[in-house]
Order: structure tokens, then sequence, then C-alpha cells
């Protein structure tokens, strides 16, 4: 049964007596839509939608060794685009989190110029300190970029230098950086008995709080030590950590569910992943329930057409829920929640839809083919896609 509402939208009533708004306001257009070609954006790279529009790309590497400071503003609806000031320094792998006052604030990454070539030592003799210590590549420094004046500013240090951290803002403004890696030149006896001296691989296995006002890290310290760790800001302020990789060689990712209180700085078990990832993506609908999507099952895993199998948790559960089977994408990168309370998660091969007054799935358009390698942010109101080559494509904008 249909009926109209009085302010034009529609009422649909269903057989089991469930009911349905439906709203031509709301209704968004599922299609990929080419905009305007920007600029070439690095590996590497962050890209970072502000709160007018456009985007904010910032370092990122060229080639294999090269690390830029470069720092654009790119409008993607008339591909005009401007320098913005460098960063104080060349990132790769950082991270870049808007602030609620429009500012956006870059922390930690890697500097690949500032590599040193460790390849040959042969020494019968262990090396000195003074042999291996300079060979620091991460950054443990922060700066803002304000979109009022296009200058960079510093903001503050880490404790430790980090990368591959993740970032979330909290409710109270602040941001919180989880998980993360650094590398530091160590010497290594090798079989032949002389010495070399590598690279080698730390993981942080705390939170660092970054505060606004003060400018101030202060650390929540956690366990296991592990980066790649998919994180959520929940509806009541908690922060969901998902998975991550451990210390070590050719490791495996957790199956391990954390939620911070930032209230407190307290940890606490939130139950188990059914699938361990690494990197997964997270969103959570309107029931508190979250969509647990994408990651990586370990270097050693054989490729996949699919992704991961999407999965939920819920926050009165002690562990993961199994959803219907479905196609998933293989790297999803960006999710939300429509106005329709449908959930778009979209990655480069796919986009996909959940529909939780159905519990089922279905598919949405599909970006064009040369759109491997792609990256995806959500806007707030569609998603922005943009190719490696500089093509850029947008979904779910109201339709007109």
């Amino acid at each position: 049964m249909f009926a109209a509402l009085p302010d034009g939208r529609i009422l649909a009533v269903d057989a089991t007596g469930r009911t349905t708004i439906w709203s031509a306001a709301a209704t968004m257009d599922l299609a990929w839509h080419r905009l305007a070609a920007v600029p070439h954006v690095l590996a590497g790279a962050t890209v970072t939608p502000l709160a007018d529009g456009r985007l904010l790309v910032a370092g990122g590497n060229v080639g294999d060794s090269q690390t830029s400071a470069r720092a654009i503003v790119v409008d993607p609806e008339t591909g005009v685009w401007a320098e913005t000031g460098a960063m104080s320094a060349p990132r790769t792998h950082h991270t870049a989190t808007l602030l609620a006052d429009g500012r956006v604030l870059v922390a930690g990454g890697t500097d690949h110029n500032r590599i040193i070539d460790v390849t040959y030592w042969r020494s019968m003799t262990m090396p000195r300190p003074s042999d291996y210590d300079e060979g620091v590549i991460d950054h443990d420094t922060l700066e803002i970029w304000d979109p009022r004046t296009g200058a960079w500013s510093a903001a503050g240090r880490f404790p430790v230098p980090l990368t591959e951290q993740s970032a979330v803002a909290l409710q109270d403004g602040r941001v919180a950086f989880l998980g993360g890696q650094a590398k530091r030149r160590v010497p290594r006896r090798m079989a032949g008995g002389h010495w070399s001296i590598r690279y080698a691989t730390w993981k942080f296995g705390g939170v660092f709080v970054w505060d606004p006002a003060t400018e101030r890290v202060t650390t929540i310290n956690a366990v296991p030590r592990r980066d790649s760790v998919g994180a959520l800001v929940l509806q009541d302020g908690r922060v969901l950590a998902l998975g991550g990789l451990p210390e070590g060689d050719e490791v495996s990712p957790l199956d391990l569910l954390q939620a911070l209180d930032p209230r407190t700085n307290g940890f606490a078990n939130a139950g188990k992943l059914r699938v361990a990832r690494a990197s997964p993506l997270a969103v959570q609908l309107a029931d508190g329930a979250v969509l647990i999507a994408g990651g990586s099952a370990g270097a050693s895993t054989a490729p996949r057409r699919d992704g991961l199998p999407i999965e939920t948790w819920a926050p009165t559960a002690s562990s993961a829920l199994a959803l219907p089977e479905f196609d998933a994408p293989r790297d999803p990168q960006a999710a939300r929640v429509l106005a329709d309370g449908r959930v778009a998660i979209a990655a480069c091969d796919r986009t996909i839809l959940w529909n939780p007054a159905t519990a089922s799935w279905a598919r949405a358009d599909d970006l064009p083919p040369d759109s491997t390698g792609c990256r995806i942010v959500a806007r707030r109101k569609s998603f922005l896609a943009v190719t490696p080559e500089g093509c850029t494509y947008e979904l779910g904008a109201s339709k007109r």
C-alpha cells in the first residue's frame, strides 16, 4: 500500500506491516558520473575532502624512492587546481584528518629520500652506534594546513617516529592515532660471521591522542603491537579498533576487536572478527550494528577474485555475526549510510549496497575498466573516485 504524505514524501506499507518512507529529495544517484580531469595523484599521497567540496592532495612517492612534500588543492567539478605550499617535510603513508574547524592535520609518514644504502657492510667487527643510528626515515612531526591561508604550521610531535598508522577524529575534536610502525637501522650478524646493517621494523601497540587546544600528544598503552588497524568512531564516542598486522616476518592478520573509550583512556576487548584481516573498512548503521568489509588476509594468501567476506559486529554481542553471501569488493575504500538507510560500500572493482530493511545485497554501478588502482573518498553527500591517470568520477549525488 502507498500513500502520499502532506510534505510530498511517500509512505509504503508491505504485507508484514513494515513501513518505508520514500523522499525524492533523499534519492541518491547510484551511477558513477565522470567529472573533470585532475593532476596525477602520487602513490602514498593523502586525498582529503574539504568542507567546500574540494580535495587536498598531499605528499606521496615519485617513483620508488623519491618522496614529495608537495600539496595541491583540486576542484573535481571543474578540474581547476592550485599549489598550496609544501609541507615542512616530504611524506608518504602519512595520515591526513579533517578537523571540525575545516583545517587538515597531517601526521607521521615516511621520507624515502632519507634512506641510506645499507646493502654493503661486511665487517667482522660489530658496528658502533655511530655507524648506523642516523638512518631514521619516518617522521614524528605533525602539521596543520589552514584552508583560509593555504599555509602549513607545526602542530606538535609524536613521542616516536610513526608511519602506517590509522587516524580518526573523535567527537570532542581530538584526533586518535592507532597502531603504526617505524623503521630503524640495526646491526645484524649474518650466516658467514660478518656484520651487516639492515632496516628493522618496530610496531606501536597503543594509541596517540592529539589535542587541538594544546597541540600535545598523549599516549594510551595497549597490546598487541600492530599496524594496518581498522578504526571507526562509534555513535557512543568509543573507537572500535579492528584487526591489524602484528610484529614479525610473514605474519598473519589479527582477528582482534577492541574498543577504546577516550573519556577514560581505557581499552576493552570487544570480541573477535569471524575473518582475521588487516586494514579493514567499517561503517556503523542506525541501529548500532557495524558492517566490516575488505582488508587483507595476509601476504601468503593467494589472489582472490572477490574480497574477504563482509561481516557484522554488534555493540552488545561478543562476536561478529554472519551475513548473506555476496560478491564482496576486493579492496573497499569508503562506505557510508545513505539517506534511505541503505549502506554503500565503494571499491575500484565494484560498489555494493546493503539494505538492512530487507537484509539483502545489491550491486550498484561499476567504475570504468580503466579505474584499476583508483583512490575513493567519501565526501559529505557522495563518493569521489580518482584514477591514476587523473580521471574523476562521482557516485551518490542527489538526483535532480
